[in-house]
């Protein structure tokens, strides 16, 4: 008697890992700030496989040969990968710290040291002209 048993599996292993710093300070008081984002891809390919064999000899009435057989055999393949994208660092240090995380610190995601460190300015005095009416333009550009 032969046997014969294969599985063949497919794994997508996927995780998002957020960092936030949650330490308010007098210079920026949001609650929570996320500072990096980390991606994991790993899919995963496992290949597994049994072969038995079973074979009986009976010689004479009172004597019989058995031989059984067994191999087994695993293969996995791991292609974990992982992409790190960094804002700031997980503290308040007055050059790297929370405070160069731009926008509401939890949907928007980016880093205010671009261009000299003067990115941070530009996007709070946007938002503060965002949130104060202004007259329409008499000389619109066209």
């Amino acid at each position: 008697m032969l046997s014969v048993q294969e599985s063949n599996v497919f794994v997508e292993q996927y995780r998002v890992d957020d960092t936030y710093n949650r330490t308010p300070t007098a210079a920026d008081p949001r609650p929570q700030v996320i500072t990096g984002v980390l991606l994991k891809d790993g899919p995963k390919w496992t290949e597994r496989a049994t072969y038995t064999g079973t074979f009986d000899f009976r010689a004479t009435p009172n004597l019989s040969f058995s031989l059984n057989t067994l191999f087994a055999r695993y293969h996995a393949q791991f292609y974990n990968r992982q992409v790190t994208m960094q804002a700031a660092t997980n503290n308040t240090n007055a050059n790297t710290g929370r405070q160069f995380v731009v926008g509401d610190g939890i949907l928007t995601y980016a880093n205010g040291r671009r261009h000299g460190g003067n990115e941070l300015d530009r996007l709070r005095r946007r938002q503060r002209r965002q949130s104060s009416p202004t007259p329409p333009d008499p000389h619109p550009q066209l």
